[in-house]
């Protein structure tokens, strides 16, 4: 499981994503259904179901952000993601991402 560097709690959530097919070659997303979640690493219980921001495949296949503005309601601590992919019937999920959730200092 990789760890992506911490997030400060309230901050926007940002990632950028490239989906890539079994010989490594970037994976055209055209009528793919993507989503994605933030889960709690201790319990699993739901955090927040991530937006999709598709980039145009005719230009960068394979392309896409995941993110979240309103993360100030996020716990503090490790925090788990992955992207769920699906193709007609088929389902396939990434790798689990580990997300460490730190307490923000300058805040309202």
């Amino acid at each position: 499981m990789k760890t992506l560097p911490p997030f400060k709690r309230g901050d926007t959530f940002q990632l950028g994503c490239l989906a890539r097919d079994a010989d490594g070659q970037p994976e055209d997303l055209t009528g793919v259904t993507l989503r994605a979640q933030v889960r709690l690493a201790s319990s699993g219980d739901l955090v927040a179901e991530l937006q999709i921001g598709l980039a145009d495949q005719t230009t960068a296949p394979g392309q896409f952000a995941i993110s979240a503005l309103d993360t100030a309601a996020w716990p503090i601590g490790a925090l788990l993601i992955d992207i769920e992919q699906r193709t007609g019937q088929a389902i396939v999920s990434s790798e689990t991402l580990r997300l460490p959730v730190l307490e923000d200092v300058t805040h309202d």
